[in-house]
């Protein structure tokens, strides 16, 4: 377990150098964002480092979750069944679609 966290170290590191150019800010927060989400492709199959920056990467500039989203899920399941990249898994979602993933959607509770 020691070692899953020293070599996110370096992941996390480069993910934060990049998310400056997100307007991210790089800090102890979002580090442990970056932390999370790098396990949490893991945990989906995605053992690379390249999967790891583009998923932290999709995570930061998306909402919290976004690979919940069913459309989503579903290109990440059937891209680590098949053995594929997160980037080929994510490669068919456009501008638009990915707008539409930084703005959260109102919950029924709140609209009048």
């Amino acid at each position: 377990m020691e070692w899953d966290q020293l070599e996110q170290v370096g992941i996390t590191n480069m993910v934060l150098a990049m998310a400056v150019d997100w307007d991210v800010v790089p800090n102890q927060t979002n580090a442990m964002r970056i932390r999370q989400l790098i396990a949490q492709c893991r945990r989906m199959g995605f053992p690379t480092e390249r999967d790891a920056l583009v998923f932290a990467a999709c995570g930061l500039t998306s909402i919290d979750g976004f690979y919940l989203h069913p459309t989503v899920a579903q290109a990440l399941n059937q891209a680590a069944q098949e053995r594929q990249s997160v980037s080929s898994a994510l490669q068919g979602f456009d501008d638009r679609f990915w707008s539409s993933l930084r703005t959260p959607i109102p919950s029924a509770s709140t609209c009048l």
